[in-house]
């Protein structure tokens, strides 16, 4: 745990931008999940109007989860939570749709995502526990 803290404080002391609108995150790793896909699977036969006729298979595939983990690096700077008991710190771990982040290219490594989009957060210390 105190290794983890350590690695987390480099990180942060050498972030120097400050959001005014969004948290600064860092993407754990892709996360997959086995889903159930159904795929068609060709007969050979056509119907009256000349269209293939086509089975379906059911197969169970890896597929990358909807939405990602991430570690909080920065705040936005005066942000107020809906409910100030419970929510994300730096530090700890927040989920959101994959698709609510953009790519933060001036510090490595790094998203920014809307505080609106975090679905669930999980604290560092309960996280990295081992």
């Amino acid at each position: 745990m105190e290794n983890q803290q350590d690695i987390l404080k480099t990180v942060i002391d050498g972030l120097v931008y400050i959001p005014t609108k969004d948290m600064i995150v860092k993407p754990l790793e892709d996360e997959y999940v086995e889903k159930e896909i159904i795929k068609p699977v060709e007969t050979g036969k056509k119907d009256e109007n000349g269209y293939d006729i086509n089975d379906t298979e059911t197969v169970k595939e890896k597929v990358l989860t909807t939405f990602r983990k991430g570690i909080v690096l920065r705040l936005p700077s005066g942000y107020q939570w809906q409910d100030e008991n419970n929510h994300p710190e730096v530090g700890d771990v927040v989920a959101y749709p994959r698709k609510a982040s953009i790519d933060f290219d001036l510090f490595k490594d790094s998203q920014l995502i809307n505080p609106y989009n975090v679905v669930a957060f999980v604290k560092g210390e309960k996280y990295f526990k081992d």
